[in-house]
């Protein structure tokens, strides 16, 4: 077997917060919501243990955790990459799928912060 290899666009750290999602479903957000984990963040993406199976290409927004927003949420929409089952939940990979909003530039400050330290900008 060859090991699958994922193709990285920028760094990546391991995270350990609570996601916050509702689907959207014809450009519609939905009210229904579910509560994952991330352990995987990226300036385009996330890596999310969730508690349903999510089809691939099926969109959600996601509400991440107050440490990335200095006290309240950050919202930023992602497409379902590709999904696998895990232990307790399904390891979801997802791309953003609306960058330079505040939620992504907020993203994108956190790892860089994460990564150098808080002199990066």
């Amino acid at each position: 077997l060859v090991p699958e290899v994922e193709s990285r666009k920028s760094p990546r750290i391991s995270v350990d917060f609570p996601v916050v999602c509702r689907p959207v479903v014809a450009k519609r957000v939905l009210t229904q919501t579910f509560v994952g984990k991330a352990h995987d963040l990226g300036y385009y993406g996330i890596s999310a243990d969730l508690p349903l199976v999510l089809p691939p290409c099926s969109e959600v927004l996601m509400s991440l955790a107050p440490t990335l927003g200095i006290g309240k949420t950050i919202d930023v929409y992602a497409r379902v990459v590709r999904t696998k089952q895990g232990q307790d939940a399904w390891r979801t990979n997802l791309e953003f799928t609306t960058l330079d909003t505040p939620g992504h530039q907020r993203v994108k400050q956190f790892i860089d912060h994460m990564l150098w330290g808080p002199l990066s900008r």
